[in-house]
């Protein structure tokens, strides 16, 4: 067999859905394979899936795509990587990585699932090829620096009055005053996006960032499968107030976007969401089918800022990211920033969902 080569869709699916069941690691929903469609059908990217092999055993996958500037794993989800099986030698997980990306230019190979046999030494002959890898494994390999993002996760117990056990009083106040409100929180599909999205997109630019559009989400539910993926709106008199989207994969839940209308923020509508999906993902979780009881993860915030802060009411366990980079990071242009945060929203929401594509 040669070290790299193309396998239908139907065969790859099953051995990567397989082997992400196997590892005992926490697997992030990001490396649902079929993300691999989204990325096609949204951006019109290349995507390559790579299900890595040793003694013809699967030993490890990598989602890897080529925007046509960057080969970046994942862009726009935050965590991506080469996973490895438990026991293997993740040291060199780096040099893996650039070699089969190396590998798969020098070939110029089309998209696709691919079986990458690596019993055999990879050539290394250019380093210049941009790469933008963000994981949560470092590996203890020096090639892959920690940011100051987190992502904060707490282990879903068995149940919700399990649940409510772990909470402290001060956030089970908060939850029970949020419910005595009259909050109505509703979760389903598109038929909640509009509702989702006016809440979402406002949030957005109070913070002086670049907004997905909705066809962004419209596209991601049509192609997300093997998992869940589901709105949640708060109401109150009938009007949103508070909003998120939540997606899930095997055991791994996380809340993708989050927003609340600050008017509604004394009435605590932000823990009693938590608490719905949380509660939702524990309604969906398998324990029999998955390795673990399932974890749910409040999205990836900087350590020590407020959004992080306010994390840290709930149970939870930080674990921090790494990025492997020869790029420049467009979102340290502190010009940029300042001319964005003074464009009216009538004008940043639209630009933003076209813009949004370029910061991976």
């Amino acid at each position: 067999m040669s070290q790299i080569q193309k396998i239908s869709s139907t065969q790859a699916l099953i051995l990567w859905n397989n082997f992400t069941t196997e590892l005992l690691s926490i697997i992030p929903f990001s490396f649902n394979p079929s993300l691999f469609f989204f990325f096609e059908k949204h951006f019109g990217w290349k995507p390559y899936y790579l299900i890595l092999t040793k003694n013809n055993k699967p030993c490890g996958i990598l989602p890897l795509v080529n925007t046509g500037k960057v080969w970046a794993s994942l862009p726009h989800f935050s965590y991506g990587g080469l996973l490895l099986k438990e026991n293997y030698n993740k040291e060199i997980t780096s040099d893996i990585i650039v070699k089969l990306i190396q590998k798969i230019s020098t070939n110029k190979l089309n998209p696709g699932f691919y079986n990458c046999n690596i019993n055999n030494k990879l050539s290394n002959n250019n380093n210049s090829i941009k790469t933008f890898i963000r994981t949560l494994e470092s590996n203890n390999n020096n090639d892959f620096i920690k940011t100051k993002k987190v992502t904060s996760i707490i282990k879903l117990p068995r149940n919700e009055d399990a649940l409510t056990k772990l909470l402290n009083s001060n956030l089970k106040r908060k939850i029970s005053k949020a419910k005595r409100s009259e909050i109505v929180i509703r979760s389903g599909g598109l038929e909640l996006l509009d509702d989702f999205y006016r809440i979402y997109s406002r949030n957005i630019f109070k913070l002086g960032s670049l907004n997905y559009g909705k066809k962004f989400i419209i596209d991601l539910f049509s192609t997300y499968e093997y998992g869940i993926i589901k709105i949640f709106v708060a109401y109150l008199n009938n009007l949103p107030i508070g909003s998120s989207l939540l997606a899930g994969y095997g055991g791994f839940y996380e809340n993708m976007f989050f927003a609340t209308a600050p008017e509604s923020r004394k009435l605590y509508v932000s823990d009693l969401l938590h608490h719905e999906m949380i509660n939702y993902s524990i309604e969906n979780n398998n324990p029999s089918k998955n390795k673990t009881n399932g974890v749910y993860s409040f999205g990836r915030s900087t350590q020590g800022s407020g959004v992080h802060k306010y994390k840290g009411h709930w149970p939870i366990v930080d674990y921090p990211i790494f990025t492997y980079s020869n790029i420049s990071d467009i979102k340290n242009q502190n010009w940029m920033l300042n001319v964005w945060g003074k464009l009216p929203y009538t004008i940043s929401s639209p630009l933003g969902a076209k813009l949004i594509k370029h910061i991976y």
